[in-house]
């Protein structure tokens, strides 16, 4: 009996699918305007020895390493202990979480100034807004100085390395990204493109930091603005009031105490004619506080907020890890084609002959 219930146990251990970290990146090229020309992904899979299977929405799959089958929308993986699988899968038809768009104001090879603008944003014909809602952003895009000069990089991080300049951009989760660059250029290209969308959580970025110090802080500030313009409307001075105060300050007396009094009233009462103004000013100055400290509140909070676990966009039943990798080409001149050598005439014998001789 317990020789019986041995085999079984073994029997069921084989059968049970492997154990596995899996990590997915999706990969998308995308024209110099930004339109989507393809979409894989590239999937890594690593865990207990055994079979693996997931589930895939993809028209291919091709083994990068280990064995790996497609068949009836099921990947199956040969698990070695410590060795990872690796395969891509072709996506077709995918719709990406993100609308891309590049404008240039110039064509390929233009001599000049040129502008680029990018501009990313959640895309709405996408079946699931987790990850445009999650995915935090990084562009870069990259010049060639040797053909380029750098008029106007307003917002981006610049880096170089040799002969090329590197700038970048973030935009974060559920927000769209805007980019311009400004170029001066001897023969325009436009260089290589790459924006990586991946989980970002500010909580673990800030470390120790208390966040709510910088909240408190705003809400200090809105009060005290409050305080200031309530002050104010309750300063009320009436029209008879400010006519006794004119008289008083105009009158005629030889008393230096008076005369003292007529030049702080003079002093006065220009203040009392733009108080009006001054009131209708901090109360607009309050209101624009309370929206800007309410605004920067609502971002601290959807960005400390705990990330939702990661979804796979290529189909599987669960992922440990996402993230994408779109691209757009560096661009390059068009080569232009030689024109072919002439052809030399046959000589005839007697031409060569002659031609020995300086014939």
């Amino acid at each position: 009996m317990k020789k019986i219930l041995a085999i079984a146990v073994a029997l069921l251990l084989a059968a049970a699918p492997a154990l596995a970290q899996r990590d997915e990146t999706i990969y998308a090229t995308l024209s110099p305007t930004g339109e989507v020309l393809s979409v894989e992904a590239g999937v890594r899979v690593e865990g207990e020895a055994g079979e693996y299977t997931e589930t895939g929405n993809y028209a291919s799959v091709e083994a990068l390493s280990g064995q790996v089958s497609y068949a009836d929308g099921v990947v199956t993986c040969q698990i070695e202990d410590g060795q990872a699988v690796y395969f891509d899968g072709l996506l077709e038809g995918a719709v990406l979480p993100w609308t891309v768009s590049v404008t240039t104001s110039a064509e390929i090879g233009a001599s000049g100034p040129v502008d680029i603008d990018i501009h990313i944003a959640p895309n709405p014909d996408c079946a699931d807004a987790y990850y445009a809602e999650n995915l935090a952003l990084q562009m870069t895009l990259s010049v060639d100085l040797d053909s380029a000069r750098v008029v106007d990089c307003a917002g981006a991080t610049q880096t170089v390395t040799g002969s090329t300049a590197t700038f970048a951009w973030i935009g974060l989760p559920g927000g769209e990204l805007n980019a311009h660059l400004s170029l001066e250029t001897e023969s325009f290209v436009l260089g290589d493109i790459q924006i990586a969308a991946m989980p970002m959580n500010l909580g673990d970025m800030l470390g120790d930091f208390d966040i709510s110090q910088l909240t408190d802080g705003g809400a200090q500030l809105t009060e005290g603005m409050q305080a200031l313009s309530d002050g104010l409307s309750s300063f009320e001075i009436t029209p008879q009031q400010q006519a006794m105060i004119a008289s008083l300050a105009t009158m005629e007396t030889d008393d230096p105490d008076a005369q003292l009094m007529q030049a702080l009233l003079n002093q006065f009462l220009p203040m009392l004619d733009s108080l009006d103004t001054l009131k209708e000013g901090v109360a607009q100055l309050n209101d624009g506080l309370n929206q800007y400290v309410g605004g920067i509140n609502g971002a601290m909070e959807s960005l400390l907020r705990e990330t939702e676990a990661p979804r796979s966009f290529a189909g599987a039943e669960s992922t440990d890890s996402i993230q994408f990798v779109l691209r757009v080409p560096a661009q390059s001149l068009p080569v232009e084609a030689e024109e072919p050598a002439a052809e030399e005439e046959e000589q005839t014998v007697w031409e060569r002959i002659t031609g020995l001789f300086g014939g």
